[in-house]
């Protein structure tokens, strides 16, 4: 299975289009088609928002910044 990604007006960074392979409903390649030829990625492991122990990851926020809880 294929998700074609396609600019939506102008290309951007010369990519013509991103498309997604999947097996057994995975992630399988990212293959990015630009205006110098194409890249291809194979995954080989991925994991979907896993869990972050607070021992090992810090977020200070900067002076100044506004910050948007969007969960």
């Amino acid at each position: 299975n294929r998700v074609i990604l396609l600019p939506s007006e102008k290309t951007l960074y010369g990519v013509r289009r991103i498309v997604l392979e999947f097996r057994k409903q995975k992630l399988a390649a990212i293959v990015v088609e630009h205006s110098g030829g194409q890249e291809q990625w194979q995954i080989r492991s991925l994991r979907i928002d896993p869990l972050t122990r607070s021992d090992i990851f810090q977020f200070n926020v900067p002076p100044g910044v506004e910050v948007l809880d969007m969960r």
